[in-house]
């Protein structure tokens, strides 16, 4: 995934004209303002390189990141040190020992999950990581639409700039043969 790797560096950039995510932290903050304790806490499920943690952690929320990219994670780590803690692990495998708040996975990170048993995973040990009312949000791509689609050539996306640095976004994907479910090869 040259994306998740190699392009870590410019990953936000290259998202950031598709999504205002201040209306992502401000969602999660709504969810939230009904919780009792002093201080509230988030487990953020393919954290990617922090910009949700950021933004959450600016409105008094400890942030906790998990990603299975150690790339994404540096910097992650380079541009907000102080907006919570990072892990590497993988969202099918994680173990927290503490509770949290809310457990959120945004940005389409669970998508990556091809099998139920990997999703059921995910369900069970975020539940585990949940505080007794704790909450859940897990974007979700929808698959009607990518089946009436099928198939997408590659084409320009959009044009970011980011250090000196033009970078043209390219995509498309192509609807896997698999009658029991709905894959898709994404083509960047």
């Amino acid at each position: 995934m040259k994306l998740y790797h190699e392009l870590a560096e410019f990953y936000f950039t290259i998202e950031d004209k598709h999504r205002d995510i201040s209306q992502d932290a401000a969602l999660v903050r709504r969810l939230l303002k009904d919780k009792k304790g002093t201080e509230l806490s988030l487990l953020d499920l393919g954290c990617g390189s922090g910009e949700h943690m950021n933004l959450l952690s600016r409105m008094n929320i400890r942030c906790t990141g998990i990603d299975s990219s150690e790339d994404m994670l540096r910097i992650a780590r380079e541009r907000f040190p102080d907006s919570g803690k990072y892990i590497n692990a993988d969202m099918t495998s994680f173990d927290c020992f503490e509770e949290f708040d809310a457990v959120i996975s945004l940005f389409g990170s669970f998508n990556y999950l091809i099998s139920d048993a990997d999703v059921d995973m995910v369900c069970r040990n975020s539940r585990r990581a949940l505080k007794p009312g704790g909450i859940g949000l897990f974007e979700i791509w929808n698959a009607p639409p990518i089946r009436a689609i099928a198939n997408k050539e590659k084409n320009l996306v959009s044009i970011s700039h980011y250090r000196g640095t033009r970078i043209g976004r390219e995509r498309g994907f192509s609807l896997m043969p698999d009658p029991e479910r709905t894959l898709v090869d994404v083509f960047y």
